[in-house]
């Protein structure tokens, strides 16, 4: 029996016999010490007083040793709504050899995950791995506790589970996420400086509802709302959008003001011709404000937000 690393059987190639065959066949050789997730190639000849025979190929040609992946390598729980919570998890540090494929979420009312608790209550999901690495539970009861805990899965099965840190949340209204897609321009008008931007994508903990960091899936939207889950449970109110010439927003700084609006764009008036503003805007509901977003982009990862103050007679 011959085994090596590429077809040709010319890189590291080893060898291993086998001579009991009283038994009869089908035979079987087990083959040891090997890299775990490095392909090799198998082939078989018998052996006779005249010497060996042509070898046959394995079927398939290749395999890699692999077993089941280790857990995600982190679990993260977050408040999301009074009906939802979500969970952000990583790759697994030890992907068994083999890719990872699926991740599943598991969520109970016990921290055994055994209890007799019935969907929403209690149930799994199946993640893609292509797909992301979050996901958010919903239809779940305000202030009732729940366990969360994650497995990765590759084609050897599924691996042991991540418990999530913290190991169990209770859903409740939150907050909102960050405004999204803030963006500066400067008018033509002298001493005129607009902010516009969009509702938030992502919920108050930072942990996307769905996909990745990176590229972040919208919120769910609760039964009987209108507005997805990004904004706490609790409509938005008002924003408040703040410009400081000050990159630090210090409260020293004379050039700089706030404002409180119910809508997504606001121009700032009378202020210093030609001066750098720096903007940032926080969303508001009943339960308080959100962060500030100070940053562009379309999840607030981008550049400062700032402009220049008008400077122009035209417009």
């Amino acid at each position: 029996i011959e085994y090596a690393t590429d077809p040709d059987f010319s890189e590291n190639l080893r060898n291993v016999s086998f001579i009991m065959l009283s038994a009869g066949a089908p035979y079987y050789r087990l083959i040891k010490g090997l890299a775990t997730g490095t392909l090799y190639y198998v082939r078989v000849s018998a052996h006779n007083s005249q010497g060996h025979g042509p070898p046959q190929p394995s079927s398939p040609s290749y395999q890699h040793p692999h077993v089941e992946p280790g857990p995600p390598a982190d679990a993260r729980l977050g408040v999301t709504s009074d009906t939802m919570l979500t969970v952000g998890f990583d790759e697994p540090l030890d992907d068994g050899g083999d890719n990872v494929t699926e991740f599943r979420v598991e969520w109970d009312t016990a921290p055994s995950f055994q209890s007799l608790s019935t969907f929403p209550d209690k149930g799994s999901h199946i993640i893609s791995a292509a797909d992301g690495l979050s996901h958010t539970i919903e239809y779940l009861t305000t202030y009732k506790t729940y366990y969360v805990r994650v497995s990765a899965r590759n084609t050897a099965g599924w691996g042991q589970p991540r418990i999530a840190s913290p190991a169990a949340a209770e859903p409740s209204l939150q907050p909102p996420g960050q405004p999204a897609s803030l963006d500066v321009q400067q008018e033509q008008t002298l001493g005129l400086l607009t902010a516009t931007w969009d509702q938030p994508r992502t919920p108050a903990h930072g942990i996307p509802c769905s996909g990745f960091l990176s590229n972040p899936g919208s919120c769910p939207t609760p039964v009987g709302g209108t507005n997805h889950a990004a904004d706490g449970g609790s409509e938005i109110t008002l924003y408040k959008v703040q410009w400081s010439a000050n990159a630090n927003f210090s409260s020293a700084e004379y050039d700089a003001g706030y404002a409180e609006v119910q809508g997504t764009s606001y121009t700032a008036r009378n202020i210093t011709v030609g001066q750098t503003y720096f903007v940032r805007v926080a969303a508001r509901n009943i339960m308080g404000y959100s962060t500030f977003c100070d940053r562009t982009g379309s999840y607030c990862q981008g550049d400062r937000a700032s402009g220049i103050a008008g400077n122009s007679t035209s417009g």
